[in-house]
């Protein structure tokens, strides 16, 4: 085998001990045997130092006899761009080396040739990756997203027809400007551009990724005739384009594009504000931390028209205010724990989803104008959509901290919403006849109180101690279970009033609802997301238990959460003004590095 385009490639995963990011590097080449149409790729993970020296090994061009082959069978196949959909792992392999010049080594294919057409990408109707070899006919201007890579579009012609007998045509999004910079150089030649990524969603969008590669020289008979034809004149003059225009700079569907990088936070009222306001300068990606997600109503459809993947709209809430959302297949997944389409379609029909009290959710912000003769031709809307999700465990370095201040300032020119989601201590939880709950908080005093004592809400949730077993009532669909004598667990006071919680669910639920303390325990530390207060009983959608271990760590999170649904002030709805008007932009707000946990800031002070 020839090894071909040796390089170092960073890449990252999140460690299962404590979920923070893990940075490494892999040494990864491209293998190639006597046939140009059969080629995949090779990879060596290990420390920096290994990869250092697989390098010094595995130089350009040089030839390999491998035995005993290790396989990496840890890659999804649509990742794999090369015509034979393997990885070979050389630190599990035996190589030696084949003198250059011998009739072994003269034997190899001197470079990989990638066998689908320009025309043949038409027929592309799933997320995959390919390698094209195309003539660059033209070249964008470069877009720089914010946040992001430099990006520009590449148009491709190779020669090859459409069905209606025009010159085939394709756009690819090339990023990087390294990449960029080579397109540019090498207008109306013809380039070899290796791990293009394909999506497809009723229309086919085509990007080169900035850790992919652009090769320039390529010693094949297919590249000397790509050459020829591009300088015949009137070559591709009539043509017909294969792919959509890549109007949006940057396509943030891309799992590794909205997991990894820094993210501006912001909360749901904002991002309600903005939904109204598709001229708003506001980035394409964001994070709502704490927020929950409601799960899609029963009878709901919770699929895209075509059924390929998950896709519904539901109802965001947060301390701030709520706002609807678009939700794609995998967050839900996420949020639902559940590994497919057609596990959760199932237990979406059988009414068994639950999503957590608490996510941590990226959120894409993109505008669409509508065009056509539709009735709403020429109107912008704005789609809000949620990419990506964690579930929170209410640990300590998940609670909000100071870093929130900016954010509380930004809340300030936002209206006051009622459909929001408060944390509060169960003595200060009321029945309200407009708005389902109404908030009396109790401040301790130590930053002042809360500057709104009374707030509404639509759902609150509270940390609460359960020292009784819970009782369960069979109804004609279902149980009631209903569990006396719980108390606050935030409430200093151990005479603090108590209240009897009543949950309704199925038999799937049943020990879900339940609050019975564990063996040998005297109480039971759960979590409850709260719907409506009547007297001294409260209904809850749902009870998470807490382990003992974990209490100290929950009842942190929830103080400070509390905290936040204090601190927050809104603006006059008369007042309200544009997002172009606002004094606090919303981009002065802190960064996410990741998904998994709060920006860096000191513990908020408790009101």
């Amino acid at each position: 085998m020839r090894v071909l385009w040796p390089k170092e490639v960073p890449y990252h995963f999140n460690s299962k001990n404590d979920g923070k990011k893990v940075e490494k590097v892999m040494f990864s080449c491209i293998l190639v045997g006597e046939d140009t149409k059969h080629y995949c790729e090779a990879r060596i993970k290990g420390s920096a130092a290994e990869v250092a020296t697989a390098l010094k090994k595995y130089t350009h061009a040089t030839a390999w006899k491998l035995s005993k082959v290790g396989l990496d069978g840890y890659q999804q196949l649509e990742y794999l761009h090369t015509s034979v959909k393997v990885v070979v792992d050389l630190k599990r392999t035996q190589a030696i080396a084949v003198l250059a010049g011998t009739k072994e080594e003269m034997s190899l294919a001197r470079a990989p040739l990638p066998q689908i057409t320009i025309a043949e990408v038409s027929a592309i109707k799933s997320k995959r990756h390919l390698d094209l070899m195309g003539i660059v006919r033209e070249v964008s201007d470069t877009r720089t997203p914010q946040g992001h890579p430099p990006v520009a579009d590449v148009h491709l012609v190779d020669g090859s027809t459409t069905n209606r007998q025009k010159t085939a045509e394709v756009v690819v999004a090339v990023w990087g400007q390294d990449n960029i910079a080579l397109c540019q150089k090498h207008v109306s030649e013809p380039l070899v551009f290796l791990n293009v990524a394909a999506k497809y969603s009723g229309e086919l969008q085509l990007n080169l990724w900035s850790g992919s590669m652009i090769v320039a020289e390529h010693p094949s008979e297919k590249m000397k005739a790509l050459k020829a034809a591009a300088n015949e004149e009137g070559f591709a003059a009539d043509r017909e384009q294969l792919t959509s225009q890549h109007i949006s700079s940057w396509d943030p569907d891309k799992e590794q594009e909205v997991l990894t990088g820094e993210v501006l936070i912001t909360s749901c009222a904002c991002l309600e504000v903005g939904s109204n306001d598709p001229e708003a300068s506001l980035p394409q990606l964001l994070q709502v931390n704490g927020m929950r997600l409601e799960e899609p109503e029963a009878g709901d459809s919770v699929v895209i028209g075509t059924g390929e993947r998950i896709f519904f709209s539901a109802r965001a809430r947060d301390f701030s205010g709520s706002v609807l959302v678009g939700v794609s297949q995998a967050a839900a997944l996420a949020l639902s724990g559940l590994a497919s389409k057609e596990e959760f379609e199932k237990r979406h029909a059988d009414g068994q989803l639950a999503f957590p009290a608490f996510a941590n959710c990226r959120i894409r912000r993109r505008t669409r104008e509508v065009a056509g003769a539709e009735e709403s031709a020429g109107k912008t809307f704005v789609n809000t959509i949620v990419v990506a999700a964690y579930p929170l465990s209410f640990q300590i370095d998940q609670a909000p901290n100071t870093s929130y201040n900016a954010v509380l300032e930004i809340l300030k020119q936002c209206p006051e919403s009622h459909e929001n989601m408060l944390a509060v201590r169960l003595s200060e939880l009321h029945s309200c006849p407009f708005y389902g709950l109404r908030v009396e908080y109790k401040g301790s005093g130590g930053a002042g109180g809360a500057p709104q004592p009374t707030r509404n809400c639509k759902v609150a949730v509270a940390i609460v101690r359960s020292t009784q077993k819970s009782k369960c009532t069979t109804l004609p669909d279902g149980f009631l279970v209903a569990t006396s004598g719980v108390r606050d667990a935030l409430e200093d006071d151990d005479d603090a009033q108590s209240v009897e919680v009543r949950g309704y669910c199925s038999i799937d639920h049943l020990l879900d609802f339940r609050m019975d303390p564990q063996l040998k325990e005297k109480e039971r530390i759960c979590v409850l997301l709260i719907t409506s207060a009547t007297g001294d009983a409260l209904t809850v959608h749902s009870v998470t238990h807490i382990e003992p271990s974990a209490v100290s760590e929950a009842r942190y999170f929830m103080r400070k959460m509390r905290t936040l649904g204090m601190r927050a002030e809104h603006v006059e709805s008369e007042s309200r003004k544009r997002i172009s008007e606002w004094g606090t932009p919303p981009t002065s707000a802190k960064k996410c590095r990741t998904l998994q946990q709060q920006p860096t800031g000191e513990s908020l002070p408790a009101c």
